[in-house]
């Protein structure tokens, strides 16, 4: 490596900076990481705490929407729309419904707890907070957007954010250290 070759293929001017612009990305990638594992771990662990029945009513609408979302994600990333509507069938969307169904009651069940929690600890989220987050999905999507499905999902995952943070200060998390596999078993 050289000085040349950093500036090259970065915006780094010299080599060390090269490898301290990369040690600062990988710090900010591992406490991204360890984040989403503390709130993984918390929400998996709030399952365990609770009881609760989800209307078969609410799983197929959700089921319904994701159905509808992953089916416009095709249109959006360049499907022909003939493609994306043969992909529309209750057989597809009967499978989608069979593999999708532990990840959609986990999803509404933390969404109902984390809404509880919310409620009884009197936390709300910030509409000027809601806005800004808005703004940016309108400059994202532009004109193809439904803003008032982009708000409640945005108003849902700023109040999930925010109970996750009171969770992880007003209780003690202990980060344990992710064990190793064996070769031999890593492989099979």
């Amino acid at each position: 490596l050289t000085d040349e070759f950093a500036a090259k293929i970065s915006e780094a001017a010299t080599v060390d900076d090269l490898k301290l612009k990369i040690r600062k990305s990988i710090g900010q990638e591992s406490i991204v990481s360890t984040e989403k594992n503390i709130n993984r771990a918390l929400e998996d662990h709030i399952l365990t705490l609770v009881d609760v029945e989800i209307p078969e009513t609410l799983i197929d609408e959700q089921t319904k929407t994701k159905f509808a979302g992953m089916m416009s994600d095709f249109k959006a990333k360049g499907m022909d729309d003939d493609e994306v509507k043969k992909m529309i069938t209750k057989e597809n969307f009967d499978k989608y419904k069979a593999s999708s169904r532990d990840n959609t009651v986990r999803a509404l069940t933390i969404s109902f707890v984390i809404g509880e929690i919310a409620k009884k600890e009197g936390i709300k989220v910030d509409p000027a907070e809601v806005e800004g987050e808005m703004q940016q999905l309108r400059a994202q999507y532009e004109d193809d957007m439904d803003e008032e499905q982009a708000r409640s999902r945005v108003e849902a995952e700023l109040e999930r954010q925010k109970v996750l943070e009171f969770l992880k200060e007003n209780n003690e998390i202990k980060l344990i250290a992710k064990k190793e596999q064996p070769k031999e078993e890593a492989s099979n």
